[in-house]
């Protein structure tokens, strides 16, 4: 009977294929082909691209979540682009404000410089004991007018011999020492004091007299005046006009209504606009302060979206037709699924957050800040000279972080699945742990240990060895950003070309270009973490797609053998019973 209802099975799976009954087919062929394919997507070893690993780990999100969620993360992440976008806005104008505010420190230091040897001329009459020394003592004369410049003393070729001489002197000239501490270092002052002793008070109120006149000029009260609005002043200023404004119109429009009060709008209107685009230091702190935060918990919202959203979709997906029971018996190089599930969503979605944030940061500082790198003129003749230096040095810098750790991601992602195996034995052994003390088999478990040890330490030494490198080049190359403009910049100064403040603006102008240049550069850990969590992201996920490929391919296997509801009726010939 059980061969005849095989019989009858068999050929009623012929008819329903004739009649189209819908039976998906794999075959032998495909099955194989199509797990083979599926096993090698889980293995470590198996070389796979960046941008497939990345692509295939980011996209769930954007094509799976619902219509609400992606509205909701895509106005986040837009929030934090902009706000990244307004940040940078506020980093060229810190810009500008250090260029002026170094150019008012140099116009300050120059007028001062200029007025204090007629100051000096003035007032030292009323110090006999300090003009006798100062005529006696040609070096003490001179201190005391280039005071407080003392490199320009230490370099006075006049002076030379004496001041190679005297290594005290040297140590004096070389700190930021007072006038006193130089008077008593000068060499042959010391008889002159021991001679007269009301000549160091002289020395401190001569100083003194002389900086209350310094700073009664009115080129230095000019100066003071827009470094204090420069700092602050003007912030307080202008925030209270605003408030005066605000005030004067609210109080119009209470008592005579809206009718007449375009005047007062519009002035109110001017005076907040005047506030908010003032070039003071508290203003442009305000703003980046408050733009910067509002990037930062947008973009952290957003990943926290991501990530729970990412959690339960794994989540889902494992533990759905019995797939964590079909990876446990097929996938052993699939570790840990719950650090997987937990932990991996977490840091590849901060990652990814990070890095968006990040290459937009880059590509607009790098739009700001090349047009004003261009704009400083050419150098050494060539059109736009400091841009092209700039975009040069971080080529060289990324192609020499590239060879010297592009081994970091392979090392990372192998050095994740090493401390998986250690997690694992170690795991293992307090699970086991009534067997394990029952059967006395501590010294066997020890040396499992140390098997997985081993490897973790070698890969421990190699990521070490890759690290040096990078800092090798980081602290060579990385560091020449810095001294490069005020370098190259100084040749122009010396032709008369360009202020302090200009060569200020370049140094500040060249290294935000060449940080933008280089975010491969000063991401390369970042990114080389992220492609390891990408990698063991996407296995697991492979895993979990074969897991549910064998369950559809027993479904479909079953579906075709299954007996209808509807059987076609057959004659059988024979006798009648």
């Amino acid at each position: 009977m059980s061969g005849r209802l095989r019989r009858l099975r068999d050929l009623f799976k012929l008819e329903s294929a004739n009649t189209g009954w819908d039976c998906p087919v794999i075959t032998p062929e495909i099955s194989a082909q199509k797990r083979k394919e599926l096993l090698e997507a889980t293995m470590l070893e198996t070389p796979r691209s960046a941008t497939r690993t990345i692509m295939g780990v980011l996209s769930p999100y954007w094509l799976k979540a619902g219509k609400i969620e992606r509205g909701i993360a895509t106005g986040l992440l837009a929030t934090s682009l902009f706000m990244t976008w307004y940040s940078v806005q506020m980093t060229v104008e810190f810009g500008e404000w250090s260029g002026g505010l170094t150019n008012t420190v140099q116009h300050l230091a120059q007028s001062v410089k200029t007025a204090r040897p007629e100051l000096i001329a003035k007032s030292v009459d009323q110090y006999p004991a300090l003009k006798s020394a100062m005529d006696q003592h040609p070096i003490l004369n001179e201190a005391i007018h280039v005071y407080p410049d003392l490199t320009a003393f230490l370099n006075n070729k006049k002076f030379a011999d004496v001041i190679q001489k005297d290594a005290a002197l040297q140590d004096v000239l070389n700190k930021n020492s007072s006038l006193e501490e130089l008077v008593t270092a000068l060499p042959g002052v010391e008889k002159a004091i021991a001679a007269s002793p009301e000549l160091m008070g002289q020395v401190s109120a001569m100083k003194a007299h002389l900086t209350q006149d310094l700073m009664k000029l009115p080129e230095t009260q000019e100066h003071l005046g827009t470094l204090k609005s420069l700092s602050g002043s003007g912030f307080f200023d202008a925030w209270g006009k605003v408030a005066k404004t605000t005030y004067n119109g609210t109080t119009h429009v209470l008592k005579n209504g809206w009718s007449d009060s375009d005047a007062q709008l519009q002035e109110m209107k001017g005076s907040l606009r005047d506030a908010w685009y003032n070039k003071d230091l508290a203003t442009i702190a305000l703003k980046f302060t408050a733009m910067a935060i509002i990037s930062y918990k947008a973009a952290q919202y957003f990943a926290l979206r991501w990530r729970l959203w990412s959690t339960g979709y794994y989540t889902n997906r494992w533990t759905t037709s019995s797939a964590y029971m079909r990876m446990r018996n097929l996938f052993n190089n699939i570790d840990n699924p719950a650090q997987r599930i937990e932990q991996d969503p977490a840091k590849f979605t901060a990652g990814a957050v990070s890095l968006m944030t990040g290459v937009t940061s880059a590509g607009i500082t790098l739009g700001a800040f090349s047009s004003q790198l261009w704009a400083m003129g050419p150098l050494f003749g060539v059109a736009g000279g400091f841009f092209w230096l700039g975009a040069a040095y971080a080529a060289a810098l990324t192609a020499l972080t590239m060879k010297a750790g592009y081994k970091l991601p392979s090392i990372q992602r192998a050095q994740q699945r090493r401390d998986a195996d250690l997690r694992a034995v170690l795991d293992k052994i307090h699970t086991n742990a009534d067997v394990i003390a029952q059967n006395k088999t501590e010294s066997v478990e020890r040396e499992l240990v140390n098997r997985r040890l081993t490897p973790v330490m070698k890969n421990s030494v190699r990521e070490i060895g890759t690290q040096v490198k990078l800092i090798l080049v980081d602290a060579t190359a990385g560091n020449l950003s810095i001294p490069i403009p005020w370098i190259v910049g100084a040749f122009g100064v010396a032709a008369g070309t360009a202020s302090m403040g200009t060569v200020s603006m370049i140094n500040y102008a060249f290294n935000r270009v060449t940080s933008a240049m280089s975010f491969v550069v000063n991401r390369f850990e970042q990114l080389s973490q992220m492609k390891a969590t990408a990698d063991r992201i996407y296995m697991f996920d492979r895993a979990v797609e074969a897991a549910h490929y064998i369950d559809a391919e027993k479904k479909a296997a079953a579906k075709r053998v299954i007996i209808p509801k509807e059987m076609p009726t057959m004659k059988i010939s024979g006798p009648e019973a």
